[in-house]
């Protein structure tokens, strides 16, 4: 109320929207972290570690990706920029074409406990099918730029993947880690938000 027991309202009109992606959660399948892999493995291959991350139906986008990188003692870790990339699944393995790509910046990059976060809003990563998610890095770096975690291999199955590049293109593969035998079904320590629309809004 002012002064003579009036309260005005201003005519002002306002358009007022919510964005639809308003289901959101954080997806990680790693339990009992126990194991380190160096990126890139050797001198001899392209290396990527990736992880699988499901949509809760149709219409889901990716957020935010959190890595963990561990202090392994390498003494080139964190020399050199890393590549975190995107991929649909396709078959039950990553695709051929990537859906998205950003260079994670040295000055970027923490240890674990602590994630090197990884911010895919301004790409716009739309998924109705899982997608895989990774970081890479060309052998001509040294090794041990970066250390990737995982857990005991006991978790979820068919979650992990590496990718092998050579300098020729002769060699071009993605490995689930289940394939690989001995035991190996490594999940990957990343964690990924990611937001869909509501059922009955699709």
């Amino acid at each position: 109320l002012d002064l003579f027991g009036l309260d005005h309202n201003w005519l002002i009109y306002a358009d007022i929207c919510k964005d639809e992606f308003s289901v959101c959660f954080t997806q990680s399948w790693a339990e009992n972290i126990a194991y380190v892999w160096n990126l890139p493995s050797d001198g001899s291959v392209r290396t990527g570690y990736y992880q699988k991350f499901s949509p809760t139906g149709i219409g889901c986008r990716i957020e935010e990706v959190r890595h963990y990188f561990y202090d392994w003692g390498e003494p080139n870790v964190f020399a050199e920029d890393v590549e975190c990339w995107v991929y649909y699944d396709v078959g039950g393995v990553p695709g051929t074409t990537p859906v998205a790509q950003v260079i994670i910046p040295t000055t970027d990059m923490v240890y674990f406990p602590a994630p090197t976060v990884v911010d895919f809003t301004p790409y716009n990563v739309l998924f109705d099918v899982p997608v895989w998610v990774g970081v890479e890095k060309y052998h001509t770096a040294p090794a041990g730029i970066v250390t990737m975690l995982s857990d005991d291999g006991f978790g979820v199955p068919d979650q992990g993947a590496v990718h092998y590049v050579d300098d020729a293109g002769t060699v071009d593969e993605w490995l689930i880690l289940s394939d690989l035998g001995g035991g190996w079904d490594h999940n990957f320590v990343m964690d990924a938000d990611i937001c869909c629309i509501p059922p009955e809004e699709r």
